[in-house]
């Protein structure tokens, strides 16, 4: 009796089960692929997201902060700059603002120190020195350019106080003031950037929701259900149904061996054995997760 017809015909049973097994891994494995290319895609455009709301966020919050403290040196100009008094009580008498003393406590020295320089700006002018602020500073060179409005508050306060009352002690000099309205501009601004605030953060908030939801569909790519057990069983089938049955070719017709015949079937049946535990666990895989879904 012969062995080569056995042999022979194993492999080639055996190739073609890796042939479909390996067809349906590597299909999983592009498809799986271009899934993960699509989430990685999907991650990056949030995160891209959540970097320029989050930039856009601080330039509100710091706008809005701005604006707030310079209501509160303007509501508190005069306290400030010549009433005794701690900051923490000025803070608390000032029932409109928001801010905190620890917020506010880096500020207060530089603002006061302008009271200084416009003094000496006001001693140089040769003339009355304009009641608007804006004519006043026309020409003239300030420390803190970008701290315009403190100089602004400032000089207000020292018109109140020396032109307004009266004050015949005064080393300095302004002209009538006209009366002006309030900025109804600048108040819809607020406004307009507190709601704005308040979107940015809703958004901040939904848009890290769905980054935490896209990293965990990541995660579960890591480890990609099938494909390792799949993987596994095609390296099996190939050894026990190729590999060591092809060595044995030829196989002499006068050695003829029982004991082999039975060695080359059990490996053969052992490969469709391990074949069908896969197909089964993964079946039972996604029964029991579709069960979830619909629960």
């Amino acid at each position: 009796m012969d062995l080569n017809g056995l042999i022979n015909t194993i492999i080639a049973s055996t190739a073609a089960l890796v042939a479909i097994i390996g067809g349906f891994l590597v299909s999983r494995v592009l498809a799986l692929s271009s899934e993960r290319v699509a989430v990685e895609r999907r991650f990056n455009e949030i995160n891209n997201n959540l970097r320029i709301k989050g930039e856009m966020l601080e330039e509100t919050v710091r706008y809005i902060f701005e604006d707030d403290l310079n209501d509160f040196f303007k509501d508190n100009c005069e306290k400030i700059l010549w009433e005794k008094i701690s900051l923490q009580q000025i803070v608390e008498e000032d029932e409109y603002t928001s801010l905190t003393v620890e917020e506010i406590e880096p500020y207060v020295e530089e603002f006061i120190s302008l009271k200084s320089e416009l003094e000496e700006l006001i001693k140089k002018n040769s003339s009355n020195a304009p009641a608007d602020f804006d004519e006043f500073i026309k020409d003239k060179e300030i420390r803190l350019p970008d701290k315009k409005d403190w100089y602004e508050f400032v000089y207000d306060a020292m018109y109140e106080k020396y032109a307004q009352k009266g004050n015949s002690n005064s080393l300095f000099s302004f002209n009538p003031r006209l009366h002006t309205l309030p900025n109804a501009t600048g108040i819809q601004n607020y406004k307009d950037k507190v709601r704005e605030r308040d979107n940015l953060r809703d958004e901040l908030r939904f848009l890290k929701m769905q980054k935490n939801e896209q990293n965990k569909i990541l995660q579960d790519y890591v480890k990609p259900k099938g494909l390792w057990g799949g993987l596994i069983v095609l390296v099996y089938a190939c050894i026990v149904g190729i590999v060591f049955p092809s060595i044995l070719l030829p196989y002499p017709e006068k050695a003829y061996s029982l004991t082999l015949k039975w060695v080359l079937l059990g490996m053969f049946f052992s490969q469709l054995v391990a074949l069908f535990v896969y197909l089964f666990i993964s079946l039972h895989s996604l029964t029991k997760f579709t069960k979830i879904e619909e629960q």
